[in-house]
């Protein structure tokens, strides 16, 4: 018989935010369609490290002043 479900305390949640940059505006001045291509999957693998990255971001505590 399971326990009781674990319970989730938005008030103890940190935030994590990063921006990146907006990949149709990237890609408008480019002069080939994989120029274009080249601006999302830039863009797409900044993402892809941003998020392979928070495993070890969420266990380090946060400190004064950081703005991960």
């Amino acid at each position: 018989m399971p326990g009781k479900p674990a319970r989730f305390s938005p008030a103890l949640a940190g935030a994590c935010t990063s921006a990146f940059d907006d990949p149709p505006a990237l890609a408008a001045g480019a002069a080939s369609e994989e120029e274009a291509l080249d601006q999302y999957r830039a863009v797409r693998d900044a993402i892809r490290d941003f998020v392979l990255g928070l495993p070890d971001t969420l266990e380090t505590p946060a400190q004064p002043g950081d703005t991960a």
